[in-house]
């Protein structure tokens, strides 16, 4: 059936909502510049499920902290050999391979590609027709809109020095790795928020996965990079944004609204801490999939929050009693108006203004963060639908 019978509701405004952290009045709704931005084309959950006892998996992991602890080490003996007087060869190898050290990661761009987000249509009421995604589901948000709860409990778990370190940090690699073996699992992580940053953002072939010295230094360059380019609120920005929390659900913005159906500001202890444990784990640690894993995981959480003083231990105690109630939107899954919705798709996937090509104009639409308003009234479209109904009732009746 075709989706109105009066005159066709046309796109009126197309918007996009997030720019590059680096750029000032972030997050405003200004006009989309046409063509679209070249966005990136490849993100990865950043780590896999692991097992619940110290198997093979996770000796690997904890085999991977003794790497990036080597990894400081052996970079800093260089570097201080270097300075030291050369005796003989030996002397000159050694200032080589600090060179070769050095120049790992000094010239790589750094600047981070465009964060993909959903596209959102809009009714004349300001209603959600549809969400517009093709594997990443995100809802950016600035960090202004996560609540400092949120923040802690992610930091708690993820980074607990992050304001402190410059990228690198020693003590909490030292921490993860005493926890780690002390509960025989993995249950802290031993990278800082901008290392993990650097792995999720920056494609495959500019950082590598191979388990090797050069990469491990290539990583830990990039990140102290970062860090000097960019302040701590926007790297955190980005990560909250990036980061995976299974479901098909990327960002601390679309966590919140799909698990719970509220915004990040509105998030208590107990939600806060149940979304931040996820991102270790997200499958392992689904409230989905299970219940008692992710109440588990969610009392970590906040037990680390009161180790390091960011909650008492009445909110604490408060926290954990309470069970794991979840309050799932689906409306964000579903489209109203499919035929409609259709056909505002075609026009924009049609319209060279949003790019040169068909495949940019794809990227735009579903990774581009538009949000379209179109004039479609639901309140005159419900109505329209009853009277054809009411007349043509029959499905052999006329539909068009």
């Amino acid at each position: 059936m075709a989706p109105a019978l009066w005159p066709i509701a046309h796109p009126q405004e197309i918007h996009r909502t997030f720019d590059n952290v680096k750029n000032s009045g972030r997050g405003e709704r200004a006009p989309i510049s046409f063509p679209p931005t070249h966005m990136s084309t490849s993100y990865r959950p950043r780590r896999a499920a692991r097992p619940q006892t110290l198997s093979r998996s996770a000796i690997d992991q904890i085999s991977r902290v003794f790497l990036a602890a080597g990894v400081v080490v052996v970079a800093g003996g260089l570097f201080a050999l270097a300075w030291l007087p050369t005796v003989g060869s030996a002397g000159r190898v050694v200032q080589q391979v600090s060179d070769h050290l050095s120049a790992i990661g000094a010239v790589d761009d750094l600047a981070f590609p465009q964060v993909r987000e959903r596209s959102t249509i809009y009714a004349a009421d300001g209603s959600i027709l549809a969400t517009l995604y093709l594997v990443e589901n995100r809802k950016v948000v600035q960090l202004k809109q996560v609540n400092q709860l949120t923040r802690r409990a992610v930091l708690a778990i993820e980074d607990t020095n992050f304001y402190e370190h410059r990228g690198l940090d020693y003590q909490g690699i030292v921490r993860a790795l005493l926890a780690n073996v002390q509960a025989g699992d993995i249950t802290q992580g031993a990278s800082t928020i901008t290392q993990q940053l650097v792995r999720n953002v920056f494609p495959e072939e500019r950082v590598g996965t191979e388990q090797t010295l050069e990469r491990k230094v290539r990583e830990a360059r990039l990140a102290v990079r970062i860090e000097q380019e960019y302040s701590k609120d926007e790297i955190l920005e980005l990560y909250l944004n990036e980061v995976y929390f299974g479901r098909g659900v990327y960002g601390i913005g679309t966590a919140a609204e799909y698990y719970f159906s509220k915004k990040a500001n509105a998030l208590t202890l107990s939600e806060a801490a149940l979304l931040a444990g996820l991102i270790a784990a997200p499958e392992r640690y689904s409230p989905v999939n299970d219940k008692q894993a992710a109440l588990d995981r969610r009392n970590q959480v906040i037990q680390r929050m009161l180790e390091v003083g960011w909650v008492t231990a009445d909110e604490a105690g408060e926290a954990i009693a309470r069970p794991v109630k979840l309050k799932r939107n689906h409306v964000i899954l579903q489209t109203r108006e499919p035929y409609f919705v259709e056909y505002v798709k075609q026009q924009i996937l049609s319209d060279r203004r949003f790019g040169d090509t068909y495949r940019l104009r794809k990227r735009a639409l579903f990774q581009g963060g538009l949000k379209i308003y179109t004039t479609l009234d639901p309140r005159l479209q419900h109505a329209g639908v009853g009277a054809i109904r009411r007349h043509l009732p029959n499905r052999s009746d006329p539909q068009g």
